[in-house]
């Protein structure tokens, strides 16, 4: 896996010393721009699984899912995969609990060897758990980089022609001709979806 892209903002603020062209022109912006989710609150929030029990996780869930939703970034078939996301930053909360109580990073051990300093176990665990948080959180649009990456996608995709049925090319007429059209399709615009019914 490569270098995740930096966003657009993030480029324009640290310069351009090698005067290559930056994608967000204002072509792209504008195109963006349109494709640029409206975030209406959702009233009917999609609850988290049964086994998601810890309070932390909970409010983490109660925080993120209604905005995801709003997006359309989460459906109810979303719900385990975004309570592991939930659960796994309760754990790293918990982790990072202990780091602030703990006045120095390492403690001493005694053994037949001498005193050894170690790391404390809280590192360890703080450091995987922030990694597995950084994979959840790119997919499910939860840092700048991954949303411009959603965001460009969105951008790119062209509506995608109605497949012609057999019962069209008999009687050699075009695709979707005498056929009802999907309501999406009305202004010239259709859904990728319908591609597929």
């Amino acid at each position: 896996m490569g270098r995740p892209p930096k966003p657009d903002a993030v480029k324009k603020a640290q310069g351009n010393p090698g005067k290559r062209k930056i994608a967000s022109d204002a072509k792209s912006e504008a195109v963006q721009d349109e494709y640029q989710p409206v975030i209406e609150r959702v009233s009917d929030v999609i609850e988290p699984p049964e086994w998601l029990k810890q309070e932390d996780a909970r409010k983490v869930w109660y925080s993120i899912a209604p905005e995801l939703q709003a997006l359309r970034f989460l459906t109810t078939v979303d719900g385990n995969a975004l309570g592991r996301y939930c659960a796994t930053f309760s754990r790293w909360l918990k982790a990072w609990r202990v780091l602030e109580t703990l006045d120095e990073e390492y403690y001493e051990t005694e053994s037949k060897h001498g005193t050894m300093k170690r790391l404390h176990p809280a590192f360890a665990a703080e450091a995987r758990l922030s990694k597995q948080l950084i994979d959840l959180e790119t997919q499910f649009g939860l840092t700048p980089a991954s949303r411009q990456q959603l965001k460009q996608r969105m951008a790119s995709q062209l509506p995608l022609p109605l497949k012609p049925t057999r019962r069209d090319e008999e009687k050699g007429g075009a695709a979707g001709e005498g056929t009802e059209q999907p309501a999406s399709t009305a202004g010239g615009k259709r859904s990728p979806v319908d591609y597929f019914h």
